[in-house]
């Protein structure tokens, strides 16, 4: 295709002149009867380098005979360059560049319009005349196409001022000849020979006029003596290229028909004495009449020279003798050897050229031993176009005979071979004149080996040509431009094929560190080089590909980055909680030091982890992309996390936001007093402040009347008695102001809860129950039904789980057995609580027949579709004494915290999901020290610390000095500490001290019998933390002596009216009702309220705070029937 390309460009650089080369044909074809043969001074058509196409020179037809003999390249009107017809086919096709009779460079006829070429048939490279010095006459030849001149000759031929030389190069000398004879004239000229002139009549040959036969140099042949018997006066003279005329020269040939005539043939006209070639020539000859013969050796006559053999010749009767190279000559050069026939007149035997009538034949043998030479044109070596190569063969003595070469591309070509003694070609293609093509981006390799006429062979000689036409483009499909810890990966090709190096640094082909080499084909696939990490430095590292095509190297570099370090995530804005508006900007912002320069950041909004997989695509999150509105109220986790353009991932940041307005409260209780309603709620992260909005009708809303308060609980005043109420709370700060809470309702009353008589209540009987069916119970009331419900250990149920369901004043009780297939003492110690969020009331228990395993009960608030659920997350036998249930709503868990017997008596907290799943075990360690460990399994209480987020427990030791310890747990239970809050007091065994949370100071209160002096309790006091205890021993009557009268102590906190509520049982397991200050004094005390049930009712109990009517709730074991250890359920209203 490129050398397509190449002929069509050339041939369009022709078209400014064709339609004057077309109208000269027309002339041409009009004027010569169609002959094809070009008129005198057509202009001829020279291939040039500035790309015009002029004219650049004009045939010449010296002798009128219609075919031009030479070019005239200056304007002179004298040939410069010989043309001929070499294959007889009436087109030129040659040009003679110094007269020496060997094709030099060939014609091209294209459209009958001649241009100039290097190989023969239009082939090889445009023969370019160039004018360097642009004067209009070309000094020389351009072979490669490289714009500078490769043959000056022209230069040469300019600067020619020495005389051609001509002489008679015919073995037949002038002399006396029985027969016509072919005689040869020669011209030579040390820069190049042009025309030959002679005449046979005498007369003086002249170039100007052109008198005289005319032939192109370097010889010509011709007969003379054609005319019968007579003498011939030969006269000649030639002119060289430069128009130099030799001296005019003749000689006389004698034409007498009645001496011999004699006939020879000469078999080989050159002789060698090299090894394989010609040794010898042998000469056949006769004579038309019997005659004597003497053959002679450089004889000017038969009486001269050296006479080789002598003899008689019969009429037509062949003869032969031999010249041999080593014997008939000393060396190298060419003899005249002479057969002299002669009539021996005197008959002495001796031919006497005075005398005899003698014929003669003279033939020219020479000896060469030299082999001839080879030139190439153009010479081996590199180009940048596609060229050529001709071959041309000299030979000063006995001429060329053949060249035979040998091809092949980018390896070396088998030797050619010349059979020397006859020519046969053994091995290897005759070259004919024929350029042979070289290939682009290859070296072509040709061996070729010439033979002279006298069979000396050259040796085999080697040209090597590298053709390269263009530099390798590289291109570089992908690069893996940042690299942390993996390897670098290009993927490149190039368009020309050859070898490649990959180099790391440098600033050339020539220099850096080689770090793959190899060979690459023309397009194709891509090749894929990989760059070892190890190798590369940190920050940007050059890469250089180069590939190095026949000639020429192309390059071109890459950057890889080396970066290990991570990049810095950070969130701009919001930097801190909050609250903020809806609307607010989310702004996350990458930095990297490393050099790759920070790639992608990614952003969650749900809490959870952005990440990237290992090949670097998104595992989680979202790609930040500018900043993010935050369009969704509520608390906002915010996660952002970067990777820079290497792969390093950064550090997750977090940030939690409160945006738009907080959540509704939870956890809402109302509690009634005396015109006034007293509404508590659980603190809302962020809030500023809240607000109670209430009405007499069950349509509460924003526009309804409001209270507001900065903290729980909020009081309601100015309410009508007995009337009923609703109330709804919101919580405020600067994102808004949250929708409202569930609605709660209440009446207001003057009812006082502790003050009253006891009102007794068998609940057991109620429902059918058994004798022992109320141990242990556990008591909540259901704010949303206002149902009172009770969880006890069944004896009359193989102690597995109940639930009592009635409503506040103890009617219209239900019983439901909740132990959903658990077997035998599943229920033992259950400890209740309520499910606000999924409506459901919860049972912790130890689970017996799970191996005292904490177990979980599930059911609706109705009683029904109870389900079981093992909470005890893998720990051991004995891990679920005393369970104390607890609900965070907030964070939708359940907390069971426990005596563990498992693990030393240690405190235990499992924590599961709302439905009982999901749960883990975490042991509840302080410090290292005794209280961590034998804790009493009769002596918890535990609670919620919303404000602060934590868990909080009061525990006493089980062996003596029987203290009491605080301890304060993050609320999944890591983080804890705890307190010794016996304040050196030792206290009754296995008594259980009780937490209540007083919201109105902020403090724990726990109350514990057993001082060291006297009857009393112990009224205890601090913050939240555990600091700033204080302790007050307070004497009251009735109080337990000994661990065996009691295990337990209820609190419960009436914040309408200002008073703790104490119950303990004592003078003989019976109510006792202290109605404490804050400062722990008893402000009143109602003594054995056991509603006649007598000793024993208050066997083992809790109470609860009925808020919506004014009562104290006190749910018993009641064993006061029965000498047995069983007991009902009993409640006491007061």
């Amino acid at each position: 295709m490129t050398r397509l390309i190449q002929k069509m460009t050339e041939t369009m650089r022709f078209l400014p002149i064709l339609i004057l080369i077309l109208t000269n044909l027309i002339s041409c074809l009009n004027q010569n009867g169609g002959s094809f043969f070009l008129p005198k001074n057509l202009p001829l058509m020279i291939i040039d380098t500035e790309g015009n196409s002029r004219i650049k020179g004009t045939f010449l037809d010296v002798d009128g005979d219609g075919v031009p003999d030479g070019i005239d390249t200056d304007s002179d009107s004298t040939i410069d360059l010989l043309v001929s017809d070499t294959n007889g086919d009436n087109v030129l096709d040659s040009i003679d560049k110094n007269g020496d009779g060997i094709q030099d460079y060939f014609l091209c006829n294209r459209w009958n319009h001649y241009s100039s070429w290097t190989g023969s048939d239009c082939g090889g490279n445009p023969l370019a005349f160039i004018d360097s010095d642009s004067d209009g006459i070309a000094e020389g030849f351009d072979t490669d196409n490289d714009y500078s001149i490769n043959d000056p000759i022209l230069k040469r031929i300019r600067e020619d001022n020495v005389s051609p030389n001509v002489s008679i190069t015919s073995a037949n000398q002038p002399g006396t000849y029985g027969n016509a004879q072919d005689v040869t004239l020669s011209c030579r000229d040390d820069v190049g020979a042009a025309s030959i002139l002679y005449t046979t009549d005498g007369s003086d040959p002249s170039f100007s006029p052109l008198h005289g036969k005319y032939s192109n140099a370097p010889s010509v042949s011709f007969k003379i003596a054609e005319g019968g018997n007579g003498s011939y006066v030969l006269k000649y003279v030639c002119r060289d290229l430069s128009g130099n005329v030799s001296v005019l020269r003749s000689g006389t040939y004698v034409l007498d028909t009645t001496i011999p005539v004699i006939n020879a043939t000469l078999s080989s006209s050159h002789v060698s004495n090299s090894s394989g070639a010609i040794h010898s020539s042998s000469v056949t000859w006769n004579t038309n009449i019997g005659s004597k013969f003497t053959i002679r050796d450089g004889a000017s006559d038969c009486g001269s020279g050296t006479e080789i053999r002598r003899g008689t010749a019969s009429v037509g009767t062949p003869q032969s003798f031999p010249i041999f190279s080593n014997t008939n000559f000393s060396g190298e050069g060419q003899k005249t050897f002479s057969i002299f026939a002669y009539v021996d007149l005197n008959a002495n035997g001796v031919c006497e050229p005075s005398l005899d009538r003698v014929g003669s034949f003279h033939f020219l043998v020479t000896r060469d031993d030299t082999a001839p030479t080879i030139t190439p044109a153009p010479g081996a070596g590199s180009y940048g176009t596609l060229t050529n190569v001709g071959f041309s063969c000299s030979d000063s003595s006995s001429g060329c005979d053949k060249i035979v070469f040998l091809k092949s591309v980018n390896s070396d070509p088998t030797d050619p071979s010349i059979r020397a003694l006859d020519g046969t070609i053994e091995r290897g293609t005759q070259y004919s004149g024929t350029t042979i093509e070289t290939e682009d981006n290859a070296h072509t390799k040709i061996k070729v080996i010439a033979r002279d006429l006298a069979g000396n062979v050259t040796s085999v000689r080697l040209y090597e040509y590298v053709v390269d036409l263009a530099t390798p483009q590289i291109t570089v499909n992908s690069n893996r431009r940042y690299v942390s810890a993996e390897d670098g990966s290009i993927s490149w090709q190039s368009d020309r094929s050859g070898d490649y190096t990959v180099r790391l640094g440098g600033g050339d082909c020539s220099t850096g560190t080689t770090l793959h080499s190899g060979t690459i084909a023309a397009g194709g696939s891509d090749t894929v080089t990989t760059v070892l990490n190890s190798s590369l430095s940190e920050g940007d590292n050059t890469i250089r590909i180069c590939v190095t095509s026949a000639i020429n190297v192309g390059n071109t570099t890459v950057t890889v980055t080396k970066d290990q370090t991570t990049p810095t995530s950070s969130i701009v804005s919001p930097t801190s909680v909050g609250p903020f508006p809806v609307g607010t900007g989310f702004t996350a912002s990458c930095a990297d030091t490393g050099g790759s320069g920070c790639d992608q950041i990614l952003y969650t909004l749900d809490g959870s982890a952005p990440g990237f997989h290992a090949d670097g695509s998104i595992r989680n999150g979202t790609l930040y992309a500018g900043t993010v509105t935050l369009n969704t109220a509520g608390t906002i986790s915010l996660k952002t996390i970067s990777k820079d353009k290497s792969g390093n991932v950064s550090s997750v940041v977090s940030q939690t936001v409160n945006i738009g307005p907080p959540p509704s409260p939870k956890g809402i209780v109302v509690a009634s007093g005396n015109t006034k309603v007293l509404v508590s709620f659980l603190p809302v992260s962020g809030a500023t402040s809240y607000k109670v909005y209430y009405s007499t009708s069950s349509g509460v809303s924003t526009s309804s009347a409001s209270v507001s308060g900065t903290r729980s609980p909020i009081p309601v005043t100015g309410l009508s008695n007995g009337t009923l109420a609703y109330f709804a709370v919101t919580a405020i700060h600067n994102g808004g102001e949250s929708p409202l809470s569930p609605i709660r309702s209440t009446s207001p009353t003057t009812s006082i809860p502790g003050t009253t008589s006891a009102l007794h209540v068998d609940i057991s009987g109620s429902v059918g129950q058994g004798a022992d069916s109320g141990q242990t119970p556990s008591a909540v009331i259901d704010p949303i039904s206002k149902k009172l419900l009770i969880a006890t250990q069944n004896g009359s149920n193989s102690n597995k789980p109940s639930l009592f369901r009635c409503n506040l004043n103890g009617t219209s009780c239900q019983h439901f057995d909740v132990s959903s297939g658990q077997g035998a003492n599943s229920g033992l110690n259950p400890s209740i609580g309520i499910d606000e969020i999924g409506g459901k009331v919860l049972i912790a228990t130890t689970n017996q027949s799970n191996s005292s395993r904490p177990s979980l009960f599930r059911c609706n608030l109705d009683g029904t579709s109870c389900e079981h659920k093992d909470i005890s997350a893998g720990s051991g036998a004995s891990s679920g004494f005393r369970p104390k249930l607890l609900v965070d709503i907030v964070n939708s868990k359940i907390l069971v915290v426990t005596v563990d017997f498992s693990f030393s008596n240690s405190l235990s907290l499992f924590r599961c999901d709302l439905d009982g799943t999901s749960c883990v075990r975490t042991q509840i360690f302080a410090a290292t020290g005794t209280q961590d460990f034998n804790i009493s399994r009769k002596s918890l209480s535990a609670e919620l610390d919303y404000v602060n987020g934590k868990l909080v427990a009061i525990a006493g030791t089980n062996s003596s000095p029987w203290k009491h310890y605080y301890y304060n747990c993050n609320l999944d239970g890591t983080g804890c500490f705890s307190l010794d809050f016996s304040g050196g007091a030792s206290y009754l065994e296995r008594v259980s001290p009780y937490l209540v949370l007083d919201p109105i100071s902020g403090k724990w209160i726990q109350v514990a019998f057993g001082a060291n002096a006297g009857n009393g309790y112990t009224f205890q006091q601090s913050n939240l933390d555990g600091s700033s205890l204080t302790s007050t021993n307070v004497n009251a009557s009735n109080l337990p002596t000994s661990a065996g009268e009691m295990y337990r102590l209820v609190l419960q906190n009436d914040i309408v009216n200002g008073k703790i509520l104490a119950v303990w049982a004592g003078n003989g397991f019976q109510n006792q009702v202290g109605r404490l200050n804050p400062n722990g004094s008893i402000a009143s005390f109602r003594t054995n309220e056991s509603a006649g049930q007598g000793f024993n009712s208050t066997s083992d109990y809790s109470a609860v705070l009925d808020g919506f009517n004014g009562k104290l709730l006190i749910l018993t074991w009641n064993k006061s029937s029965t000498t047995s250890a069983n007991g009902t359920l009993s409640l006491f209203i007061l």
